[in-house]
């Protein structure tokens, strides 16, 4: 009984925090696409294909190193967008520069995927769709350490994994400008004013009472991307349901991040527009000591939520070269 009141004042508090989407007006540009689509440009790779065991092709970027690779980098878009709306810049960067493999993928229902666009069967098979391509990776990887990262609500799809029981273990976690979910504490605006993604508060009413079960495939989530942006990728994704939305929100951040065991390199731009930069990297003093011991969390100078794309790949390859000089200095100590 106690559960189920509990649940009601969960989801009476989600309808507060709701109210007033249905009337909300987009901006014309909730961020700023002028670093990212500034010049040089840099095309991305071409495709591969994966086929999960549900017999979903999801389409990945393998960039691939000169040598032999210290270590491999598995990379998720954020919200609504897919792998080469930007994300190749990171890419190149780190298996050019820093001799790390970077694999980027596009979820299902995204990009150059299968699957109907914005949505999922489960929030689960989005997750297992990351394991089983990991579990892939792995096998192609030998001996390199695996890392995993996310970019926006990519990265909110990568703490969500990361607590998962059923994830494929990894050897580290990337967190590009994350974005936590209303939960966290990190957002810029309340849920009625975010300039980017408008809620319809009546789907995810049903969905959440119901556990899940109704409304999985209603859109929840109407994603305001700009005319410049559409032209320039007309591969973005401007709608999520329910079962997408659930699958990178994290249900309890704080919590979530104290879960993981592994070295985290969090970082995001001092002029992010959707999230509040301090807020977001107090999340890394929710893990052990032993943990904060070998993980990196900084504010960018200079940088927003789009534009650090272009020089992401440089501060991940200078921690992870740190982390390694680090690691053997103790070796040989």
């Amino acid at each position: 009984m106690k559960k189920i009141f509990f649940i009601i004042l969960q989801i009476t508090f989600i309808i507060l925090s709701f109210a007033g989407c249905a009337t909300m007006q987009f901006t014309d540009e909730p961020f700023s696409f002028a670093k990212i689509l500034a010049q040089p440009q840099i095309k991305i790779i071409d495709n591969a294909l994966f086929k999960t065991s549900d017999n979903i092709n999801l389409a990945y970027y393998e960039y691939q190193t000169a040598t032999k690779p210290t270590m491999v980098l598995v990379f998720l878009h954020g919200g609504g967008a897919c792998s080469s709306a930007g994300y190749q810049y990171l890419a190149e960067t780190l298996s050019r520069n820093y001799n790390i493999k970077v694999y980027l993928l596009d979820m299902r229902g995204h990009g150059l995927s299968d699957g109907k666009r914005g949505d999922a069967p489960s929030k689960e098979r989005l997750w297992m769709d990351m394991s089983e391509f990991i579990a892939f990776i792995k096998s192609e990887a030998g001996t390199a350490s695996v890392i995993l990262g996310g970019h926006s609500s990519g990265g909110g799809l990568v703490l969500n994994y990361a607590s998962w029981k059923k994830r494929e273990e990894v050897d580290g976690y990337v967190f590009v400008s994350p974005k936590f979910g209303y939960k966290s504490g990190t957002d810029r605006y309340s849920v009625t004013e975010d300039p980017f993604a408008k809620v319809d508060m009546g789907a995810m009413f049903f969905n959440q009472i119901s556990g899940g079960l109704l409304n999985a495939h209603a859109i929840a989530v109407k994603m305001n991307y700009s005319q410049q942006a559409r032209k320039a990728e007309p591969l973005l994704v401007d709608t999520y349901t329910c079962a997408v939305v659930n699958a990178i929100t994290p249900s309890n951040p704080g919590k979530q991040f104290a879960q993981i065991d592994k070295p985290v390199c969090l970082f995001i731009g001092q002029n992010d527009e959707l999230m509040l930069p301090e807020n977001t990297i107090r999340y890394l003093d929710y893990t052990d000591k032993s943990v904060q011991e070998k993980s990196f969390a900084a504010i960018i100078p200079g940088q927003n939520h789009l534009g650090i794309l272009r020089t992401a790949g440089e501060i991940i390859g200078e921690y992870f070269k740190q982390k390694a000089l680090f690691l053997s200095a103790v070796l040989i100590f």
